[in-house]
């Protein structure tokens, strides 16, 4: 499973320039992050793609995937996911659903959820409800996320999310708090993002902190590519809960 999700989040970073077109729009990226809990902290080293096609009936079909190598205590563990979501959208909203294939570390996992999206001139809300079932634990995750992002300008986003999870995988309950930016240099298709997460896990307090270079095909603001881009992000946000590791 772990060659099919690394190989996935490959492909949609080699074929995405072939994919862009007026009705396909992808980005891919790179991060890095940090995350302390307690006494003890691990890096993150990620790489993430994700492209969207738009149909002429206003559905839409979206394919992401991330593969992320952990560096906890000179030990290197790898936890990857691989999307497809499905669903309609218009000028004012969208809604749909996903499957995911999930790895963390040596056990995989079934994701399915639904997810939504809420437009104004200058803010896009983000709302998703997730179930992960992990056989090979005999445990499952139900996590409900919710956030906002408000645009100073199209290139320049500030967002705010929270997400909520009955986690049987760390045996207890999760919350996460988090604040994060995305900044698109002027005239080119490059971004940095930056982002904060407090998670409270086994009644202590997990930190990250994460910084992440993208590169946008076909869409041409951030805004753009949140309102009729590859930004549906329920399963993008269950990766990132199961791996303890947040991202903007």
């Amino acid at each position: 499973m772990k060659k099919f999700l690394v190989g996935a989040a490959a492909a949609a970073a080699i074929l995405a320039p072939a994919a862009a077109s007026a009705d396909t729009t992808a980005v891919v990226g790179i991060q890095y992050g940090n995350t302390d809990i307690d006494s003890f902290d691990f890096d993150a080293y990620g790489i993430n793609g994700a492209f969207n096609h738009d149909f002429s009936n206003g559905t839409y079909v979206q394919m992401d995937a991330a593969a992320d190598r952990i560096d906890a205590g000179g030990c290197c563990l790898d936890s990857s996911y691989a999307a497809v979501h499905y669903g309609m959208r218009n000028d004012n909203y969208a809604f749909g659903g996903f499957v995911s294939l999930d790895e963390l570390f040596i056990y995989s996992g079934l994701g399915i959820g639904l997810e939504g999206q809420w437009y104004t001139s200058n803010m896009v809300f983000n709302g998703s409800v997730a179930n992960y079932d992990f056989s090979d634990l005999d445990a499952s995750m139900t996590s409900v996320t919710l956030d906002g992002s408000y645009f100073v300008t199209p290139d320049f986003s500030l967002t705010g999310r929270a997400t909520f999870a009955d986690d049987e995988i760390y045996g207890d309950d999760v919350t996460v708090w988090g604040i994060g930016g995305e900044y698109r240099f002027s005239g080119q298709p490059f971004s940095i993002e930056l982002g904060y997460r407090q998670a409270d896990v086994f009644d202590e307090d997990a930190t990250s902190w994460t910084i992440g270079f993208n590169i946008d095909l076909g869409a041409d603001s951030l805004y753009d590519r949140a309102t009729s881009g590859p930004s549906q992000s329920g399963a993008s946000y269950g990766h990132q809960l199961l791996a303890l590791s947040p991202s903007p």
